[in-house]
């Protein structure tokens, strides 16, 4: 769904209502402005986001793994 900047502006909880829960795109100019995103989506770009950040991080700790300490759940 798309919705010009003006259209917007109007009556933007009217838009939100007519996207029904769905992402949609505010155009100024016949071009993306802004997205607008419902709560559960961001929760779930951030998830993903947070994710990704951790993969650098596992790939370097499966490089270094012949440096671990071997521990067992018992010792802890």
């Amino acid at each position: 769904m798309t919705i010009s900047i003006s259209e917007f502006k109007a009556n933007p909880n009217q838009a939100v209502r007519d996207a029904k829960g769905q992402v949609f795109c505010v155009l100024t100019n016949n071009s993306p402005a802004f997205y607008v995103v419902n709560p559960e989506h961001w929760e779930r770009i951030q998830d993903l986001l947070d994710d990704a950040a951790l993969v650098p991080v596992v790939a370097d700790a499966v490089k270094n793994r012949d440096q671990a300490v071997h521990v067992s759940i018992d010792d802890l």
